[in-house]
């Protein structure tokens, strides 16, 4: 059914006169009575009374109010698109986060709110090559990135926040070692931190070292740095499947689930022991100055804390 000819069913109820109607719409009474026909053929019933009294039937009154609606609501669609053409709004631009983990699905709800919240404003995933990624975001290549960390939430976010960044906590979670089955400690129900010391912690120096921190933050809690075997790797899927069988991968333990490690086969993720928490936050420029889409992100991350401290208390 085209929307034009709901345009004319309303039309036509404006008037109530078929001759008015057509006028109006610049179209002949005929072509008119045509299409308000076809209309009542795709519905399957009588809108229209075919007396010599125009009339709406019942059934015709309830679609008179629904068509009124549709046109309504594409009316203010289509202002709307025309509104966000022009506006020119720079997107949200977000790095592509490394894992498929649970902070990462926590920051994909999130995002899911916001683009409920402001479907104005684009959102762009990237995937880029850079040193750090607070480097990333100071030279406005990005706006948002998932980041992991080791230690107190609070102490974490009040490191960043005298750097000037915003570190929003998505979610804790234990780290997980990712290892050949015939290695030694492939035999064991978890392994201590202490047990890496020595042993090399493949990573990538292509991208940012996604776990770096965290795992030498973890490390250094127990009195030793971690050895990394530093490797020209673009993905996940190359970290896991890269050929190395005495270096050891860490990553976040809610990866277990991930199609891509279960197609691996004589692999294992053993988890670390207990007090090995790490923090998956959300890393953001924190300046006012920053553009809207950010500003807008940043906005909303403040109302979901202030919304889980009201929750609290």
């Amino acid at each position: 059914m085209h929307l034009s000819y709901l345009r004319e069913y309303v039309a036509l109820a404006r008037y109530m006169n078929i001759s008015k109607a057509s006028r109006e719409l610049h179209m002949t009474q005929s072509n008119l009575s045509k299409h308000i026909r076809q209309i009542e053929l795709e519905v399957g019933a009588d809108l229209v009374s075919h007396g010599n009294r125009l009339e709406f039937t019942p059934a015709g009154l309830y679609f008179l109010d629904q068509a009124n609606k549709v046109v309504d609501l594409f009316d203010g669609i289509s202002s709307k698109c025309r509104e966000i053409e022009t506006a020119d709004i720079d997107p949200l631009v977000i790095r592509q986060p490394t894992f498929n983990d649970a902070g990462t699905l926590e920051f994909y709800r999130i995002l899911d709110r916001f683009r409920s919240r402001y479907a104005d404003v684009p959102v762009r995933f990237t995937l880029v090559r850079y040193a750090s990624p607070s480097a990333m975001i100071r030279a406005e290549s990005v706006d948002a990135h998932v980041i992991y960390e080791f230690g107190d939430v609070a102490r974490i976010a009040g490191d960043y926040a005298e750097r000037g960044f915003l570190a929003y906590p998505l979610c804790s979670e234990k780290f997980g070692v990712w290892l050949d089955e015939s290695h030694h400690l492939a035999k064991q129900d978890a392994i201590e931190v202490e047990d890496l010391k020595g042993l090399p912690v493949l990573e990538s120096n292509q991208t940012f070292a996604p776990l770096a921190a965290a795992i030498s933050g973890l490390c250094r809690s127990r009195g030793f740095d971690p050895t990394f075997e530093f490797r020209t790797i673009n993905s996940f899927a190359e970290m896991i499947t890269y050929g190395a069988s005495k270096a050891v991968r860490v990553f976040p333990m809610s990866v277990k689930d991930d199609p891509q490690l279960k197609m691996n086969q004589g692999m294992r993720l053993v988890p670390l022991a207990d007090g090995t928490e790490i923090q998956a936050m959300l890393l953001m420029d924190a300046s006012s100055k920053r553009k809207k889409a950010a500003a807008l992100l940043q906005n909303m991350l403040e109302g979901l804390d202030r919304g889980m401290d009201a929750a609290s208390r």
